[in-house]
């Protein structure tokens, strides 16, 4: 696995070189302090620290951990113990590597690889899981919690014989 490169420092002196040491005649406008930060990719075990309401989602990595910050942040925590592979901008705050989580995918769940998709109903009465593509995946014998959360994005492990093996919401109706 690579190990996220934090760019800020080039970016920076790029900015300059651009024009953006220009300015106006008066001086009076100061730099923007958001530098950009350079988008990446960082996959490892979701862990949780802290207690709430200073719960931190983290990725622990062959290289230490990065803290995940940002919207999706609170989904990815749902999976605590998964690898997960989160895509976004990589940055740093208070001397810990971040990433801000843009898109995230599940890359496995106890070594096997789930189904990630909205729940919905299934034209025979039962549920469904229906994936960023439109695919539908029946959910034989759903748990009833499953049953209650029509609409809930969820990640489902299938079992040998269809059914529901393990699963998790991962964002709320």
């Amino acid at each position: 696995m690579r190990t996220p490169m934090v760019l800020g420092g080039w970016i920076a002196a790029a900015s300059l070189l651009a024009g953006g040491c220009g300015g106006n005649a008066g001086g009076g406008e100061t730099a923007d302090p958001q530098v950009a930060r350079p988008a990446g990719t960082v996959e490892g075990t979701v862990r949780q620290t802290g207690s709430p309401p200073a719960v931190q989602t983290r990725l622990e990595t062959e290289d230490g951990s990065v803290r995940v910050v940002g919207a999706l942040a609170a989904e990815v925590g749902r999976v605590i113990g998964a690898v997960v592979r989160v895509r976004g901008p990589l940055g740093s705050e208070a001397g810990e590597r971040t990433i801000e989580a843009r898109d995230y995918q599940i890359v496995s769940v106890d070594g096997r690889s789930p189904r990630v998709g909205e729940i919905v109903p299934a034209d025979d009465g039962g549920l469904a899981l229906r994936g960023r593509d439109g695919t539908l995946t029946p959910l034989r014998d759903a748990p009833e919690r499953l049953r209650g959360a029509i609409g809930a994005w969820a990640w489902v492990v299938p079992s040998q014989d269809g059914g529901v093996a393990r699963y998790g919401i991962l964002r709320d109706p």
